[in-house]
């Protein structure tokens, strides 16, 4: 047995009443812990045997819940807080789950069906007064004044929603609230207003005036305003806040640019941080640190489940409990479907360039070790390269009739290669001109179909003629013998005035950008057996961005097989990742991304890269730039990665590829 109770710092929790739910009994003087399980697939399990008998702890709960997070405040009681079904509290006094949801959390009906509550992406309890809760919603703000009977939502002003909340404090009698975001800092509400409260915490620069910060994972308050704390995601440290600025507490924990902090708690003498590597104290009258390294959890675990996160409540004493994230363990138990999707390394073509050279490009995979390809199915026009009977794509002018696909995709089965189709979904000129521009985006200011750069056509993402028109495409490319559907500019616009874009289809004035793309892929999925994958900026897979563009890679993970980051080197600040030798500034970009994208989608859905098969603002062009990509992405654990060059000039990658796959 490992020493757990070393690791797993004691508690002021009475947990007899914890017991209570599950039947179980102990006596006052009890020396054993309580641990407590959150798993994907059974709700909440009870040990009060170090791990050797578990029980359901969902008396209460809907079926099917998936936990997220556990709380508790200073009357002894917990807060569960869900991926989609809200937030419950389990008093000391009691025996049951009880909801504290209020109708405001819900998802909106017209895009997802029933009454699925939003993912909760930060809760807070007043240390000063338990009555006081703040919770928030990826891009919405709640606060109760009494205990979770009923909420109100805080205004964000000067936020506009762009920023997806991941961590809140609430400290004093007002109550001060504090948000942390997941690239853009804290923030302190003031009167509604979202001030910046940044001072002091690293910044990553990106280009000329523009940089970001990594992703707040928790804010702590300590008791009557002792102090402020905040820790940060990759291995960005944590951070307490003197004077008007915030200062580095200097972890003692190992160089390591994934380890996150994941719980602070605050007490009178000393406080408690949860991290990937295990426990650190720090008592602050000494000012010391120490630490107990991260025990593996797995004897512990019960079989047949899909564990999310273990909180321990030790014998009786005078600190909380201690949160245990299981990222490691999770890596071993993917998904299923996940496991038996092999690794694909693949090139891109356009239908036309597949159609006039389908040999050469078959050619190349062989000499490189590949083993896939991307083909334009539906392009950046909305132009359909394929056999169709779909109404609509016959009555707006889509159909390309002279690309002989179905015989590409017999020498490519032919030859055991992996078929992809690339469908453009809401960048359509054809369905942006048709009908009178019904479907377009349009322009408040002009009350005409919106344009932000000239040559881009955006159709209306909340549509859901849209949504279906793309469903039946995909459909299609099923039947007719792809073995993957990959979804390309399935995102909102993000050039021109996009400020002036008015969206006709949204019902309602609240919903996610995000959630738009999420019920397309939902569809998609209800329809399609075949593989789904989907392309996405590199910067929403770095960082947690779900209503910039609606690219919210946490989402994504959750619907589809695979998701395709595009990591281009050239397409990122000219001051991003730049400390190290500028040679391997293409394996940081592959390595970190790949990295963080695994990470986000938290073995989910597979994470397979786009690489920069082209010579753009890349001064290190040449075999070693192409080889430096692969390195990354392979040593990041991604499952795979594509090769993109407009023309299909693979010259380089041959280059690369090939001469390095026969020094092996």
């Amino acid at each position: 047995m490992i020493n757990i109770r070393r690791f797993f710092v004691s508690s002021i929790l009475i947990f007899s009443a914890v017991l209570s739910i599950t039947g179980c009994r102990v006596s006052a003087d009890t020396e054993r812990e309580i641990f407590i399980l959150l798993t994907e697939d059974r709700g909440l399990l009870i040990s009060n045997n170090n791990g050797k008998q578990w029980n359901d702890y969902n008396r209460g709960l809907p079926p099917g819940i998936i936990p997220l997070n556990l709380r508790s405040d200073s009357r002894k009681g917990f807060f569960l807080i869900t991926l989609n079904s809200g937030i419950y509290r389990f008093k000391a006094a009691g025996d049951t789950w009880e909801s504290i949801n209020s109708p405001m959390f819900l998802s909106p009906a017209s895009i997802k069906p029933g009454n699925e509550y939003r993912k909760i992406t930060a809760f807070a309890v007043n240390g000063d007064n338990p009555d006081h809760l703040a919770l928030a919603t990826k891009h919405s703000m709640y606060l109760s004044k009494n205990g979770g009977a009923s909420w109100n939502e805080v205004p964000i002003k000067g936020n506009d929603k762009i920023n997806y909340i991941t961590s809140i404090a609430l400290s004093g009698s007002r109550p001060d609230i504090y948000a942390g975001t997941s690239f853009n800092g804290i923030f302190k509400v003031i009167d509604g207003k979202f001030t910046n409260f940044s001072r002091g915490l690293p910044i990553e620069k990106y280009s000329a005036g523009t940089y970001f910060h990594e992703e707040v994972t928790e804010i702590a308050a300590g008791p009557e305003g002792s102090g402020l704390y905040a820790g940060l995601a990759f291995g960005r440290g944590l951070f307490s806040f003197k004077g008007d600025a915030w200062t580095d507490m200097r972890l003692p924990l190992p160089p390591d640019k994934e380890s996150f902090i994941h719980r602070i708690t605050p007490g009178k003498n000393e406080i408690l941080i949860s991290t990937d590597y295990g426990a650190c104290i720090y008592d602050t009258a000494k000012k010391t640190w120490s630490m107990e390294p991260n025990s593996n959890p797995a004897p512990l675990l019960p079989g047949k489940s899909l564990p999310l996160s273990l909180f321990i409540i030790p014998k009786s004493g005078d600190r909380p409990m201690i949160h245990h994230y299981l990222s490691d363990y999770r890596k071993k138990i993917s998904p299923p479907s996940i496991n038996n999707l092999p690794e694909r390394k693949a090139i891109y073509a356009s239908a036309y360039q597949a159609n006039a050279k389908i040999s050469q490009l078959i050619q190349v995979i062989r000499e490189t070790g590949l083993n896939s390809i991307v083909i334009d199915m539906k392009d950046d026009s909305g132009n359909l390269f394929f056999p169709t009977e779909n109404k609509t794509a016959v009555e707006i002018g889509a159909t390309r009739a002279r690309i002989q696909t179905p015989a590409i995709l017999k020498e490519l089965k032919d030859k055991g290669i992996y078929s992809i189709a690339r469908v453009v979904v809401f960048k359509d000129r054809n369905l942006f001109r048709a009908y009178g521009g019904k479907y377009a985006i349009w322009n408040s200011g002009t009350n005409s179909p919106w344009q932000g750069n000239p040559n881009e056509h955006w159709v209306d993402p909340y549509s859901s003629f849209v949504r279906n028109y793309n469903v039946q495409i995909a459909l299609e490319l099923e039947k007719i013998g792809f073995d993957e559907i990959q979804f390309d500019y399935i995102r909102f616009p993000s050039d021109g005035a996009t400020y002036l874009c008015h969206y006709r289809y949204m019902e309602g004035k609240d919903i996610y950008k995000s959630e738009a793309i999420a019920q397309l892929l939902m569809e998609v999925k209800k329809e399609v057996k075949a593989n789904i994958s989907v392309d996405i900026y590199g910067f929403s897979a770095w960082y947690k961005s779900g209503n910039w563009i609606g690219q919210d890679i946490e989402s994504l993970s959750s619907i589809v097989d695979v998701i395709c980051p595009m990591n281009y080197p050239s397409h990122f600040g000219n001051q991003f990742l730049m400390e190290g030798p500028y040679e391997l500034h293409p394996y940081r970009i592959m390595f970190f991304g790949g990295k963080r994208a695994n990470r986000h989608a938290n073995g989910r859905a597979r994470i397979r890269p786009y690489l920069q098969a082209f010579n753009l603002l890349s001064p290190t062009w040449g075999p070693g730039y192409i080889l430096n990509q692969v390195r990354g992405a392979e040593e990041s654990d991604c499952s795979g990665y594509i090769f993109w060059n407009a023309r299909t000039d693979y010259s380089m990658v041959t280059s690369a590829l090939a001469g390095h796959k026969n020094k092996k």
